[in-house]
């Protein structure tokens, strides 16, 4: 799933040449395959901060340019359109979602993904809708962008969340578009290839045997939410409650340090391991990122030595003023 192609509407010539190895020359009949070919330098992609860092990584990769959007703790880390509109140049191919959201668990209600892709349309991009947590929504229905505009929309999904095959790396994209569909088809040979035949047969396995162990996932996931996101309230470190996935984004600027430097004196002090927001963009400098896939005492009882840590260096910066 190659990002830099052109936007759904471009128009080139029906049959181009693409340069491979050394100097012999291919036809490809693909329009979208001659805008990928011909590279991307400058062209730029519309990416959430905080959002998961491999989407930068494939976009400079590419040679693009990486453009970050802004996801707000106090806006429960939706997008908003304004927001979208001051970045949004004609260089911009690609708008990339993702919900529900590594990592803040927020998940996008019907009305914000109706408007994110009428913001797409407006400006003729493409939408890259990464839903490998899709089956793991808590309190609504998950909202996909695909089925608002197919011909538009690549979709991402995994088997590595909602059947825990982390290890397995078997996902697949979905897309309406057939001439982007065939481009997609004859990059991932040279690429990948295929999937290994036990990983074909696991994938194959879960998706046709009981289905209950999903469900079953998901409810100890939203017990495990409401257990953190309640002695968060009780140690007033309430923020937002996470709708999705299963993580959690937590404000520590009151002990006046940036994530990267509270994870590891969190590590070193009181042996918790959490993930600095500054791991996934600018926005989330003063947050860290707290995964809810563990044993729930032991979620817990991290959970409290983090309180306890930001309380007792946000108690010794007031002592020193």
């Amino acid at each position: 799933m190659h990002s830099f192609v052109g936007p759904p509407k471009s128009n080139p010539k029906p049959f181009e040449h693409a340069r491979l190895a050394g100097r012999r020359r291919v036809p490809l009949r693909c329009p979208v395959a001659k805008r990928w070919t011909d590279g991307a330098r400058g062209d730029e992609v519309l990416l959430p901060d905080p959002g998961w860092p491999n989407y930068e990584m494939a976009v400079l990769a590419l040679r693009g340019r990486a453009i970050r959007y802004p996801l707000h703790i106090e806006n429960a880390f939706v997008p908003r359109i304004e927001d979208l509109e001051r970045l949004v140049t004609p260089r911009t191919r690609i708008l990339i979602l993702n919900s529900p959201s590594n990592p803040t668990g927020a998940v996008f209600p019907r009305e914000v993904v109706a408007s994110l892709m009428q913001f797409a349309a407006r400006y003729d991009l493409w939408v890259l809708a990464d839903e490998v947590y899709e089956e793991i929504v808590f309190d609504d229905a998950h909202i996909s962008p695909f089925p608002v505009d197919p011909a538009r929309t690549v979709s991402l999904n995994s088997f590595s969340k909602t059947y825990s095959m982390t290890g397995w790396r078997v996902g697949y994209a979905s897309t309406g578009n057939a001439e982007l569909a065939q481009v997609m088809a004859k990059i991932q040979e040279p690429q990948i290839s295929s999937v290994p035949g036990p990983a074909q047969k696991a994938a194959e396995a879960a998706l046709l045997g009981p289905q209950d162990c999903v469900a079953q996932m998901r409810d100890a996931y939203r017990e495990r939410r409401d257990a953190v996101v309640a002695l968060l309230r009780s140690r007033d470190l309430f923020s937002y409650e996470p709708r999705g996935a299963f993580y959690l984004m937590l404000d520590i600027s009151r002990s006046g340090l940036d994530g990267r430097t509270f994870a590891l004196r969190l590590l070193d002090e009181e042996k918790v391991a959490v993930a600095p927001g500054t791991a996934f963009g600018d926005v989330a400098r003063s947050q860290v990122r707290i995964s809810l896939a563990t044993e729930p005492s032991v979620l817990l009882e991290g959970v409290d030595r983090t309180c306890r840590m930001i309380a007792r260096i946000a108690a010794g910066a007031t002592v020193g003023v």
